[in-house]
C-alpha cells in the first residue's frame, strides 16, 4: 500500500456496479448489463450503452446481465465487466500499472 497504489471498492450488483476509489468517493456508478455480439462473443457495450440497447438490438447482438441474484452467472462477461469499470475507475496510467488493491 504504498504512495502510488490505491485501494478501490467495487459492489458487484445484480442491477448496478458501484466502484469507490479510496480519497476521491464513487467513481463509477453504471448498470450491470452487457451487451454482446452473438457469433464472435464480442463486447459490444458495457453499462449505461448497453442498458440503452436492451430490447433494441438485432439478433445478432444480445444483452445480457452477468450477475443474476447475487451470482456470477456469466464469468468471461463479468470479467470484461469488471475490467471495464476498473479503467474508468483509475485515471492516472502509472496507478494502472502498480494494480490496485480492490
Amino acid at each position: 500500500m504504498g504512495y502510488f497504489r490505491q485501494n478501490i471498492a467495487m459492489d458487484l450488483g445484480s442491477s448496478n456496479v458501484y466502484v469507490a476509489v479510496e480519497r476521491k468517493g464513487i467513481a463509477v456508478r453504471e448498470p450491470s448489463v452487457v451487451a454482446v455480439r452473438e457469433k464472435e462473443g464480442e463486447v459490444v457495450a458495457i453499462g449505461r450503452a448497453a442498458k440503452e440497447m436492451v430490447g433494441k438490438t438485432d439478433s445478432e447482438i444480445s444483452t445480457v446481465y452477468p450477475i443474476r441474484n447475487g451470482v456470477i452467472s456469466e464469468y468471461t462477461i463479468t470479467m470484461n465487466m469488471i475490467s471495464y469499470f476498473l479503467d474508468h475507475a483509475i485515471k492516472n496510467p502509472i496507478k494502472r500499472i502498480l494494480r490496485p488493491d480492490v
